[in-house]
Parts: structure tokens; C-alpha cells; sequence
């Protein structure tokens, strides 16, 4: 009896050991996803959601194809970005788990010199960053454009910019050819691409050295008389209960471009010998506008002249209280030469 009891004794404590192995065995065995932890890429990097993560029942059976995506990292933009990842491991569970994933900012040598813009394709130039200037990259735009930690967009060389011809300007079949029998139609025309090496742009019509940027043109008006005549512009409109109007950097170039060429070819009209009628080269610009208008003067010695003079005649002060406008460019030019008029002054308004 007494081994019956013995025998008896083992086989429980060997079954009790089976069934504590396999308890120990199914609990070491958990339901989980796996590979879906915070992780970071650089802009404009491909980012697969998927890749790399795996999903597991409580007996271990992959269980991976059922799991459930959601979110998006926007991989051309800076920021911080997060998925959720679901997957039904039993009628009763289901796993979840969330994850954070970095896009990082590229670090970027510019090349050759490169203009940059507050928005992509060439709208609101400011000064170009020279070649082997490095830049932090926050936002990859489309055809090639990107936008700096600075907050301006960037696109390799001048691409984008504008330039003005305003004298005879030859036009070369490529960056690197030494003869051409074509010129340049005179006007503002959009630079397409740009070789720093051999200091060319090249227009629709072909390629050019050395060009006059509409951008340079901003230092040529006399600044003390522009904002003497918008202070004045805005101070007759506020007399009869107008909205001021605001100075815009792309008219103001315009406008003193204008000048500039009145003073050159010694004319005073709103029709350029050259490229035709004022609002010519603001199309060509591609500035958007519902109206336009322009006013001209010359031979005046201060803002407050000219704003007298304009005022005085009937149709320059319905360009200056039109109410429509809410743009306005100036540029007031000084004659070196003293062969024309000393001075002339443009206004060129718009409703934007």
C-alpha cells in the first residue's frame, strides 16, 4: 500500500510539473506588436509605416497582415508626426499602440549663388545666398523649390528671379556660346535657369550675360521722397474715409523702373518707346491684379511737390482715392545727367 501511495505521490507531482511547464509557457507567450517605436527621418526621405513591424497573437501565431495603419508623416515638411497601429489578436483584444515619428530638417550647401523668394516660382524676392553657403531645409516644395529654416523658398541658381532689359541685351543659343545675331525683347522676363560659371541666366528666348535684376532696382528710387509720398497718399485718402494703401516691394520696383526708363529715353508718357504701355511689365511680372492704374510726374524736388502736382489734376487724384486700390508702388528717380527732367516720379497702383 505504502508504495502504491509512493507511486501514486510522483505521478501527481510529475503531472502538477507538466501542467506548471506548460502554464509557465503559455504565460510567457503574449499578445504584441513589435518595431513600432518612435523613430526619426530627414526631409524628403521615403518612410514606409510598415516596414519593420510585426504582430503576435497570445499563441504566438503572426498576426502581422491584420494590423491597421493610421496617420501620416508628411516627409517634405519639418515636424513631428504620429501613426496608430490596431490589431485583433482575439474576439475579446485588440492591440493598439501609438508612435511618434520625427521628420528632420537637411542640411543643404547651396551650389551656386541662389535667390530666395517668400513663396515658391519667384514671388517676393529678397538677397541671394552666395554659393557654399549652408542652409538648413525645413520643406521640400514641388519642380525642385525647398523652404530654409529662414522661412524663404530656395531653388538651385536664379530660377524664379526676374530681370529687366532695358537696353540692347544679346541673346546666346547656350551658357557657353560666343556668338549670337538675337537680342532680348526689352521688358521684364523670368530667369528659367542660371550658370554661375559662365555668369549667364537664361530667359524663354535664350541665354544672356550679366543681366539687370528687377530685384537691383529697389536702390535706384529716392527712398526719403517714396515714404513722404505714401504717408501723404494715405493721409488724402483718410480725408474722405478710403482705406490706406499698402506699399508693395514688386510695384515699387515698377514703378522705378519707370522712372528710370523715362529718364533714359527722355520721354514723359504712360507708354514706354521700348516695351509699350506701363501695365506691360507688371503682367510680365506676373503680379495678380483686378486693377491697375499709374500716375507720373516730373521735374519736382520733394515728395510733397510731386503729391501737390498729382493732386492739382484731375485724373491723378482719382488714381490716388480710388477706392478700389489697395496696393501701391513709388519710385522716385534723381537725373545724373541733367539732360532730361532732374527727377521723375511714378505711382503705380493696383487692386490685389
Amino acid at each position: 500500500m505504502k508504495k502504491v501511495l509512493k507511486h501514486m505521490t510522483w505521478a501527481i507531482l510529475l503531472v502538477s510539473s507538466i501542467l506548471l511547464v506548460e502554464m509557465d509557457s503559455k504565460a510567457a507567450t503574449k499578445a504584441q506588436i513589435k518595431g513600432a517605436t518612435a523613430t526619426s527621418v530627414t526631409l524628403g526621405t521615403n518612410f514606409d509605416a510598415k516596414k519593420g513591424v510585426t504582430a503576435t497573437d497570445s499563441k504566438g501565431k503572426s498576426v502581422t497582415k491584420k494590423i491597421v495603419v493610421t496617420g501620416n508623416a508628411n516627409t517634405n515638411k519639418k515636424g513631428t508626426y504620429y501613426y496608430t497601429y490596431k490589431v485583433k489578436v482575439s474576439s475579446k483584444q485588440t492591440l493598439t499602440v501609438k508612435r511618434k515619428v520625427t521628420v528632420k530638417a537637411k542640411s543643404y550647401t547651396v551650389s551656386k549663388t541662389t535667390r530666395q523668394f517668400d513663396e515658391p516660382k519667384g514671388i517676393g524676392r529678397h538677397a541671394a545666398l552666395k554659393k557654399g553657403t549652408k542652409v538648413s531645409l525645413i520643406q521640400k516644395g514641388s519642380a525642385g523649390w525647398y523652404k530654409t529654416s529662414k522661412n524663404y523658398w530656395i531653388k538651385s541658381g536664379f530660377v524664379g528671379d526676374y530681370i529687366y532689359v532695358g537696353k540692347k541685351e544679346k541673346l546666346y543659343a547656350s551658357s557657353t556660346s560666343k556668338s549670337t545675331s538675337k537680342y532680348a525683347a526689352y521688358g521684364i522676363h523670368k530667369v528659367t535657369t542660371s550658370s554661375t560659371k559662365a555668369n549667364r541666366i537664361k530667359i524663354a528666348s535664350g541665354w544672356m550675360a550679366n543681366p539687370a535684376f528687377v530685384d537691383d532696382y529697389a536702390t535706384k528710387g529716392d527712398e526719403k521722397q517714396q515714404a513722404e509720398i505714401l504717408k501723404l497718399v494715405n493721409k488724402e485718402r483718410a480725408k474722405h474715409q478710403l482705406k490706406p494703401v499698402v506699399l508693395d516691394e514688386t510695384l515699387s520696383k515698377i514703378a522705378i523702373i519707370r522712372s528710370t526708363d523715362m529718364i533714359d529715353g527722355k520721354y514723359f508718357s504712360h507708354t514706354s518707346p521700348k516695351y509699350g504701355p506701363f501695365y506691360t511689365l507688371v503682367q510680365q511680372s506676373n503680379y495678380p491684379y483686378w486693377a491697375l492704374g499709374e500716375n507720373i510726374a516730373a521735374g519736382a524736388s520733394s515728395g510733397s511737390q510731386y503729391m501737390q502736382m498729382w493732386m492739382n489734376s484731375s485724373g491723378h487724384r482719382a488714381n490716388i482715392l480710388n477706392a478700389r486700390y489697395n496696393r501701391i508702388g513709388i519710385g522716385v528717380v534723381k537725373n545724373s545727367k541733367n539732360d532730361f527732367y532732374h527727377s521723375v516720379a511714378t505711382q503705380v497702383f493696383a487692386q490685389k
